[in-house]
C-alpha cells in the first residue's frame, strides 16, 4: 500500500479495499449516432466532449492531471493556448475543492493514474464532476476504478461514466465497481515496470505511449502474466504485429520479474 492509499485509509477509518466494494457511480447511457467509424474510441470520446460543450460546460482533459507537474506534461504547454485554458483548469479546481484536496487530487492522478477522461464544468450552475467515456460493454478497468471511488469517495467529486451505445436502454443506470477486478499489489509492481519499459520505448522510437500500448494492455499483461505468445495473443491490443515487435522483450520481463 502505498503513502497516497495510507492517507486515503485514514480518511476513511479502513483499508482501502473494504471501503469501496459496495460503492455505485451514476452512468449516462446515450444512442449511438450512426457513424461507420464507431468502434473508434477516439471518437466516442469526441462524441461525449461535444455533447457537454453543447450544454455550455467547460472541458478539460482528464489525463493533464495524470502528468501533473511530470515531464510528460509538455503536451499541455505546446503553445499560449493550451496553456493558459489548464492554468484556468488549476485555479477552477482549487476554488471548487480546495487547496488541500487539489494536492492530493494531483499527488494521487499522478501516482496511480487511471484519471477519467474528461473534467467538465458548468459555469452558471458551479456543477462539476469527472466523465469516463466507454463504447458499448468497454470495461473499467483496476487503475481506473481504484482512481474513480477515490475522486468520489474521498474527495467527495462526482464522477460520471457516459457510456455511448448502440442499441436502446434507460438514459440513466447505475454500475457497481465493486464487480470490477482490482490488481493486487504484486500485479501493480509488474504494472510499473512495463510502464517503465514502455516509456523507454516511447523515447527510443519517438512515439507517444499509446502508439506502443495503452494503459489497458499493460494491465492485462500485468494481472495475466503470459508465458508463452500464443497466450499473449489472447491480452486486448497485443496483435501479430506487435507481438513479433515486443513480444520476446515482454515475455522476458515478465519471466525476469515472476523469479524474483
Amino acid at each position: 500500500m502505498n503513502e497516497i492509499d495510507k492517507d486515503w485509509s485514514k480518511i476513511l477509518g479502513v483499508p482501502v479495499e473494504d471501503r469501496i466494494r459496495n460503492s455505485e457511480i451514476k452512468v449516462l447511457n446515450l444512442q449511438a449516432p450512426a457513424i461507420r467509424n464507431l468502434k473508434n474510441r477516439k471518437l466516442s470520446e469526441k462524441f461525449a466532449k461535444a455533447y457537454f460543450k453543447k450544454r455550455n460546460h467547460k472541458v478539460w482533459r482528464g489525463d493533464y492531471l495524470d502528468y501533473y507537474g511530470k515531464e510528460q506534461n509538455f503536451k499541455y504547454r505546446l503553445n499560449y493556448r493550451i496553456k493558459s485554458y489548464y492554468d484556468f483548469f488549476d485555479k477552477v479546481l482549487i476554488n471548487l475543492v480546495g487547496n488541500k484536496n487539489f494536492s492530493k487530487l494531483t499527488t494521487y492522478c499522478s501516482t496511480n493514474h487511471g484519471t477519467p477522461d474528461f473534467f467538465v464544468w458548468h459555469p452558471k450552475s458551479n456543477n462539476y464532476s469527472f466523465v469516463e467515456v466507454k463504447l458499448n460493454d468497454e470495461k473499467i478497468h483496476p487503475h481506473q476504478r481504484k482512481t474513480m471511488l477515490y475522486l468520489k469517495n474521498v474527495l467527495g467529486i462526482r464522477v460520471l461514466l457516459f457510456r455511448l451505445i448502440t442499441k436502446k436502454v434507460s438514459i440513466y443506470t447505475k454500475l457497481d465497481l465493486s464487480k470490477t477486478p482490482i490488481m493486487n499489489e504484486e500485479d501493480e509492481k509488474l504494472f510499473e515496470v512495463l510502464r517503465k519499459w514502455r516509456w523507454n520505448k516511447c523515447r527510443k522510437e519517438h512515439v507517444s505511449s499509446f502508439v506502443i500500448f495503452r494503459n489497458d494492455t499493460l494491465h492485462e499483461l500485468a494481472s495475466n502474466k503470459p508465458k508463452t505468445e500464443n497466450e499473449m495473443l489472447q491480452i486486448v491490443g497485443i496483435g501479430e504485429v506487435k507481438l513479433v515487435k515486443y513480444g520476446k522483450e515482454l515475455l522476458e520481463i515478465i519471466k525476469d520479474f515472476s523469479e524474483i
